[in-house]
């Protein structure tokens, strides 16, 4: 039996993550009633999509797997290892959504959860069956760096998000 990801687990595990970013971040936009609040959310579902595409073409052109290579992988459900990742944890929207009652408190929720994505596609890395596939993650953890540096640039554009998010912090209860 293969105890590693192969590419194409790779690639649909990615394309969970992503499909679970772009529910999240739509739901959270049906429930905010701030337009520039609802426009950050709709950039960041955006770009998910995009990353969605981009794994889901690779994964085409690589074509299926077999039915044994497919029964043989102790990994057969990408959608419980997309779950691993804080985009799983689904529940806790109406709370956080709630939360984002300003374009910091998102931002730093954004941060937060593209650094918790990042960690967990490392962590993926031990579990690879070759060398193609640790490329694969590493290709993956290129984009969600580019990801990283794109909501570190709106967070450093609005100076106080610190203070901000350490008071919104303290009065929500999540």
């Amino acid at each position: 039996m293969n105890i590693g990801l192969t590419t194409l687990d790779i690639l649909q595990v990615a394309e969970n993550v992503e499909q679970r970013e772009i529910e999240f971040y739509m739901g959270a936009s049906e429930q905010l009633s701030d337009p520039d609040l609802k426009g950050l959310c709709w950039r960041l579902t955006a770009w998910s999509l995009r990353h969605k595409k981009i794994w889901e073409s690779k994964r085409r052109r690589l074509g299926a797997p077999t039915l044994a290579e497919s029964e043989q992988s102790a990994f057969s459900h990408p959608g419980a290892m997309a779950g691993l990742t804080w985009f799983g944890l689904r529940a806790s929207l109406d709370k956080r959504a709630k939360a984002w009652t300003c374009r910091e408190y998102l931002l730093w929720e954004a941060r937060q959860r593209t650094n918790d994505l990042m960690t967990f596609y490392e962590g993926l890395k031990g579990f690879v069956a070759d060398m193609n596939a640790f490329r694969m993650v590493d290709r993956i953890l290129k984009e969600e760096h580019r990801h990283f540096a794109y909501v570190e640039r709106l967070v450093l554009q609005n100076p106080a998000i610190n203070d901000t998010c350490e008071t919104a912090q303290k009065t929500a209860s999540l």
